[in-house]
């Protein structure tokens, strides 16, 4: 994995701020392991949410769903590849920290893309 530097300088795609209501879900291996979290900024190539666990999410996770419960947006089986997951805060909820997972998308439908790039569009601000 990568650090956050890192990863700014591989980024393609312009990164957008997400503003209201989005979340990620994330499934990795395991009964009952669905990671839940909003998202921080997202593009056409990837996105980062922040989520509270004990420890970094495996990176055997493959599917990523976005949805918000404002417009009722669902958007599932987005193919996904682990590229960074750190501790971003030293604020402890009981054995549970703040963390970033970044992710990038693998290769996505046109209807995916079409999805994915309406949810940019109406829920996400450019970054300065």
């Amino acid at each position: 994995m990568q650090t956050s530097n890192e990863l700014a300088e591989r980024r393609r795609d312009k990164r957008f701020k997400v503003m209201d209501g989005g979340v990620a879900l994330v499934t990795p291996p395991g009964p009952h392991s669905t990671v839940v979290g909003d998202i921080i900024d997202i593009s056409m190539n990837g996105l980062s949410f922040r989520y509270l666990a004990d420890k970094a999410l495996p990176p055997e996770a493959k599917e990523l769903t976005i949805a918000s419960a404002r417009d009722k947006f669902y958007l599932r089986g987005l193919p996904i590849r682990a590229v960074s997951d750190f501790e971003i805060a030293k604020i402890p909820f009981g054995s549970l920290s703040p963390r970033r997972h970044g992710l990038e998308f693998g290769d996505l439908t046109d209807e995916q893309a079409a999805r994915l790039e309406s949810f940019i569009a109406s829920h996400a601000a450019a970054e300065a």
